[in-house]
């Protein structure tokens, strides 16, 4: 009698256990999907920051070695290192090859600012979250990128002639606020 007492007590334990858990999980509701990476001016892309080492990056993606840009390009200035990873969407930039990241650009769509501006945005969108740009370049015809160097954000928006413009956004970037002029060549 004991034995069935004892028994029926376990079994209605685990019933018990199995119910909790199963409101519990319903009240969880559904999995929401991972939030998309977000790129934070001044700051970071995603899970890198300023203050990653470029040979951290190096050895992350299994690279190559870096372009050294010896002479200046119509974008950047002379002497930065250029580190590009193609299938990550993903460029770094370091001063006369210092350890340290002077900026990150990404040309992947899911990343996003705060104000949901990322790759694909145009630049009505780009100027209604972060007003006027401290700075916009027209280097040639290829692409005008509109700086953000108080906040530390850059937009590169690509020349299509078939839209007679600059439409949309190709590549963001991060680095210190302040510190555009040691990266692009600014007038």
């Amino acid at each position: 009698m004991r034995a069935r007492t004892w028994a029926a007590k376990a079994v209605g334990a685990a019933l018990l256990v199995c119910v909790a858990s199963v409101g519990a999980s319903a009240q969880m509701g559904p999995a929401k999907p991972a939030p998309a990476p977000l790129i934070v001016p001044g700051r970071s892309l995603g899970q890198w920051t300023l203050d990653t080492v470029i040979q951290d990056l190096l050895f992350q993606f299994n690279s190559q070695y870096p372009i050294n840009l010896s002479e200046p390009t119509v974008q950047f200035r002379k002497g930065l290192w250029y580190h590009e990873w193609h299938e990550e969407q993903l460029t770094a930039l370091s001063l006369n090859g210092s350890p340290v990241v002077a900026a990150l650009g990404t040309s992947d769509p899911s990343y996003r600012t705060a104000e949901h501006i990322g790759v694909g945005s145009s630049p009505q969108q780009i100027t209604a979250a972060y007003n006027n740009p401290d700075i916009t370049l027209v280097p040639a015809i290829s692409a005008e990128v509109l700086i953000y160097n108080s906040l530390g954000i850059a937009f590169e928006l690509p020349y299509v002639a078939t839209a007679n413009g600059y439409p949309t956004v190709e590549r963001v970037f991060v680095f210190r606020a302040g510190q555009a002029a040691s990266i692009w060549v600014t007038p």
